[in-house]
């Protein structure tokens, strides 16, 4: 008996052990609870914090790249509408001038060819194509030649505008055969009208600048059918007459016209001519 009490004694001992020791650990475990549902305080609470100012920076680039483009926009829109504005006013005034220069011409021509003027006014006309000149730089010279021609042959003014349409196919296709300026082979025509030479070998027909190498291309051309000492009866449409011959012998005649139908540079020739015809005319 003694040995059962003692083992029971034992045992309620460690029973009570036990459930101290359980007791302490739920107790424990109440107070950790209690602990891990308190907020947690900092000393120096932490707010995040975001640097935007590489963004502002883009976004101010981005404002005046556009800003910038707009301007550029505007001001090409304006210059080029200045510009635009330009061009239709010079176009305006060259046209106009053209207009009064061509209207001074035919006025020159109705007065100096009389009921011939029709003809002389449809040469202007094809002279684009003929004799590589606009309307307005056909009747000019047309006027300038009159003069002489008229007298030289009795005052035919039908005659007197085929010589003048001859004398300038043969100066424009001299030009084009042989790249000289249209403007020099004009001072030596204007001086064969005057008696003055000194402008032939303008014409590289292989003749110096004097009245003998006149004489000289006269005979070569066979013109007159004799031989000639001096220049004394030679008129201004016999000199036009030899020299068209000598180009005939050396295959000039015809160039300006074979140019304009063939070449890249005898179309913006005519292309330039008839242009200005149209700033004149409107045709």
């Amino acid at each position: 008996i003694s040995t059962t009490l003692s083992l029971q004694d034992n045992f309620s001992n460690k029973l009570a052990s036990i459930t101290n020791r359980l007791t302490s650990a739920s107790q424990k475990m109440t107070d950790f609870s209690k602990t891990a549902s308190k907020p947690i305080k900092t000393p120096n609470p932490i707010e995040p914090k975001v640097d935007l100012s590489g963004a502002m920076s883009s976004l101010d680039k981005i404002d005046s790249a556009i800003s910038g483009i707009a301007k550029t926009a505007a001001k090409v829109t304006f210059t080029g509408l200045a510009a635009g504005a330009t061009a239709v006013a010079g176009g305006l005034i060259a046209s106009v001038k053209a207009a009064g220069d061509l209207e001074q011409s035919v006025g020159g021509v109705e007065k100096l060819f009389g009921n011939a003027a029709a003809g002389v006014m449809k040469n202007a006309e094809n002279s684009y194509r003929t004799a590589g000149t606009s309307m307005n730089e056909y009747l000019e010279m047309a006027t300038s030649y009159a003069p002489k021609l008229l007298t030289d042959l009795g005052g035919d003014a039908v005659k007197a505008g085929s010589y003048v349409d001859k004398a300038l196919i043969q100066m424009s296709d001299n030009a084009n055969t042989f790249g000289t300026d249209l403007g020099s082979l004009q001072f030596a025509y204007n001086g064969f009208s005057k008696g003055t030479f000194t402008m032939l070998d303008n014409l590289k027909l292989g003749y110096g600048g004097t009245q003998e190498e006149m004489i000289k291309l006269i005979n070569d051309s066979g013109v007159l059918g004799h031989k000639i000492k001096s220049l004394d009866k030679i008129s201004f449409s016999t000199m036009i007459d030899a020299i068209g011959a000598i180009q005939d012998k050396l295959n000039i005649t015809g160039t300006t016209a074979k140019e304009a139908a063939t070449t890249l540079n005898g179309s913006f020739t005519m292309m330039e001519k008839s242009f200005k015809n149209f700033l004149a005319t409107g045709e």
